[in-house]
C-alpha cells in the first residue's frame, strides 16, 4: 500500500511540487496588498478626513457571524484611533436583512452624518441615493452579489466590484484588508475575526481566504484570546472545524434569538479585554446558545409524518423566525428532500427558510414561484422568504410540484482506504498539512475494511462505541446505529480527530456512517 502521504496528495489530487507549495507557513507579508481593492485609498481617506472633521460615524452590519464579526472589526479598527463611532444591528423581524429608509431617517434625526454598511449595502440602490439626498455619506464594505447597477456611494469595497480577485471572501475579511490599510499595520486580532467570519460564512479556503485563514488560527494559537477561547473551550483543538462547530453558531445564535438591545452586547463582547465583562458576556452568549439548541430540538421533534409521502416538506411552526434556517436543514438531513419551514410574522405574514442538496436550485424555484413570493434571497441549496398567508396554499402546491420533477442527486463521496494501524497522531499532523479544511477544501473520508463487529467497545452508558485501538487511538461512534452489529463485519468511515483529556493526547477515529458486509 501506499504511503499516508501518497494517498492524500492523490485525494487532492497534487503533485510533489504543488504540495511543497501548499504547506509553506503563509504570513501576513504572503497576504495580498490591501491595494488590490481599486477605491481602498479614497476609502481610507476619506474616513481619516472624518475623523479630522469629528463626524458622527455609525456601523451599520448584519445578524450573522460574519456581520457581527465585521462590525466588531470595523468598530476595533476606529477605537483602536481613540475615535467614538456607534453601531448598529439590524433586528432580523423587525428591520430584516439591510440597511432600510426606517433606519436611515432615525439615524439622520440622531445626527449621523456616515453610515458604514458592512456585511450588506451593495445591492441597496434607493436606500443610498435617500442618504444622499439627505446630506449623509456612505461606505460600503460588502461580499454579496453586485447588480449590474451599483449604489450611488463614492465609497465602495467589495472583493469582485473593486477587483481585488476572482475568488469571494467574507465581510469580515475585506474589513480587515481595510483596517491594515487605516491602521498602517497587520492588527492580529482583527485578523482572527475576520478568520472567524470567512469560516462562517463557508467562504472557499483557497488563494487569500486559505492563507488569512491559516493566519488567523496560528495568531489565536499563539495569543490564545480570551474571549475567543471561551467560546471555544480550553479543551479544544484550535483548528477550522472547531471554530465552525463550536464558535460561529454561538456567535450566529445572538443574532438568531435576541431581538432587544441585549444584542449589542455581542460587539461589546469582541471589543474589550475586561476578563470579568468577558466572563459574563460568555455565560450569556453560552445560555442564549444553549436556547437556541433547545428550540431547534422542539421544533425538529414535531410530527412529520404527513409528509412521509410527499416529495418535500413546507410547514408553519410557531418558532422564532431566526431558527427556522436550523431547522430545515436538520430536516433536509434527516429526511432527504427539500424543506420549507415558516413561520408567522404580522399582517398576515409568513416568513421562513428553504434547505435543498444537489438537484434542487433555490434559486430557480423562487423564480418558478415567484408569483406568490413578497421577496426572496439566497443561493443554489438555501434561502430566505416571504409571503402572505393567504398564498400558503396554492405556494405549497408550487413548492410539491417543482420538488417532483427536481429530485436529489445523489453524489458518492471519495475516501481513502486505511488500516487499523494508520490511526496514529503522526498521520493526524500529516493530515493537517493539508488544511485549514472547509468549503473548497474538504476533510478527506476515510474507510477501514472487515471490522469484526465483535470487537466494538462501548462506552457505561452503552450509547457510543469507543474502542481502544492502541494505547493511543480509538474508534469513536457517537449515538451509534444499532443496525451496525447485523453483521459479523463492516466498513467504517469517518474521520481523524486529535482528544486532548487531562494534557493527554489521542488519536480518535470518528465514525460517520458504516457498511454491513
Amino acid at each position: 500500500m501506499k504511503t499516508f502521504l501518497d494517498r492524500l496528495k492523490e485525494y487532492y489530487k497534487i503533485d510533489d511540487f504543488e504540495f511543497n507549495e501548499l504547506i509553506k507557513e503563509p504570513s501576513f507579508s504572503s497576504l495580498p496588498s490591501s491595494k488590490r481593492f481599486s477605491n481602498i485609498d479614497k476609502v481610507v481617506e476619506f474616513l481619516k478626513d472624518s475623523i479630522k472633521n469629528n463626524k458622527k460615524i455609525l456601523i451599520y452590519g448584519d445578524y450573522d457571524c460574519d456581520g457581527i464579526m465585521s462590525i466588531s472589526i470595523i468598530y476595533n479598527m476606529f477605537k483602536k484611533e481613540g475615535f467614538p463611532v456607534g453601531f448598529y444591528i439590524p433586528n432580523r423581524e423587525k428591520d430584516g436583512y439591510g440597511l432600510t429608509i426606517n433606519n436611515i431617517n432615525r439615524f439622520h434625526a440622531l445626527g449621523y452624518e456616515v453610515i458604514i454598511c458592512v456585511d450588506n449595502g451593495i445591492t441597496l440602490i434607493d436606500e443610498i441615493n435617500y442618504l444622499n439626498s439627505l446630506g449623509m455619506e456612505s461606505v460600503i464594505l460588502d461580499h454579496h452579489h453586485a447588480l449590474n447597477e451599483l449604489p450611488a456611494s463614492k465609497y465602495i469595497l467589495h472583493p469582485v466590484v473593486s477587483g481585488f480577485g476572482q475568488i469571494n471572501m467574507s465581510a469580515g475579511e475585506v474589513c480587515f484588508y481595510l483596517s491594515r490599510e487605516f491602521l498602517g499595520y497587520d492588527d492580529e486580532y482583527l485578523c482572527t475575526l475576520a478568520m472567524i467570519s470567512t469560516i462562517s460564512d463557508l467562504m472557499e479556503l483557497k488563494s487569500y481566504n486559505r492563507d488569512l485563514v491559516k493566519i488567523g488560527l496560528k495568531c489565536l494559537k499563539e495569543n490564545k484570546y480570551i474571549n475567543i477561547m471561551r467560546l471555544l473551550g480550553e479543551d479544544k483543538e484550535i483548528i477550522s472545524e472547531n471554530i465552525g462547530s463550536f464558535v460561529a453558531p454561538k456567535i450566529n445564535a445572538i443574532g438568531r434569538i435576541v431581538n432587544d438591545e441585549k444584542i449589542y452586547g455581542i460587539v461589546r463582547y469582541f471589543a474589550t479585554d475586561d476578563e470579568n465583562k468577558i466572563s459574563a458576556r460568555a455565560e450569556w452568549i453560552e445560555e442564549v446558545n444553549e436556547e437556541r439548541k433547545l428550540m431547534t430540538f422542539e421544533a425538529t421533534n414535531e410530527d412529520y409524518s404527513l409528509f412521509e409521502n410527499q416529495n418535500a416538506i413546507i410547514k408553519i411552526l410557531d418558532i422564532n423566525e431566526g431558527i427556522c434556517g436550523l431547522i430545515a436543514n436538520k430536516l433536509v438531513s434527516e429526511f432527504n428532500k427539500p424543506v420549507i419551514i415558516l413561520t408567522k410574522a404580522s399582517n398576515g405574514i409568513l416568513k421562513g427558510s428553504i434547505r435543498a442538496k444537489n438537484g434542487f436550485d433555490v434559486n430557480k424555484f423562487f423564480s418558478f414561484s415567484s408569483e406568490y413570493l413578497l421577496s426572496y434571497g439566497g443561493h443554489s441549496m438555501a434561502g430566505g422568504l416571504v409571503l402572505l398567508q393567504k398564498d400558503f396554499d396554492n405556494f405549497s402546491k408550487k413548492f410539491l410540484e417543482y420538488s417532483e420533477h427536481h429530485k436529489f442527486i445523489c453524489v458518492e463521496e471519495d475516501f481513502i482506504n486505511i488500516n487499523l494501524n494508520e490511526i496514529t497522531k503522526e498521520n493526524y499532523y500529516t493530515l493537517s498539512l493539508f488544511g485549514p479544511f472547509g468549503q473548497g477544501n474538504k476533510n478527506p473520508l476515510f474507510k477501514i475494511d472487515n471490522f469484526k463487529t465483535s470487537e466494538f467497545q462501548y462506552s457505561k452508558d452503552k450509547k457510543h462505541i469507543i474502542t481502544k485501538v492502541t494505547m493511543n487511538s480509538n474508534l469513536v461512534y457517537f449515538s451509534y446505529d444499532e443496525k451496525i452489529n447485523l453483521s459479523k463485519n463492516v466498513s467504517l468511515l469517518g474521520h481523524f480527530s486529535i482528544n486532548n483529556y487531562k494534557g493527554y493526547q489521542s488519536c480518535q477515529f470518528i465514525i460517520n456512517s458504516f457498511e454491513n458486509k
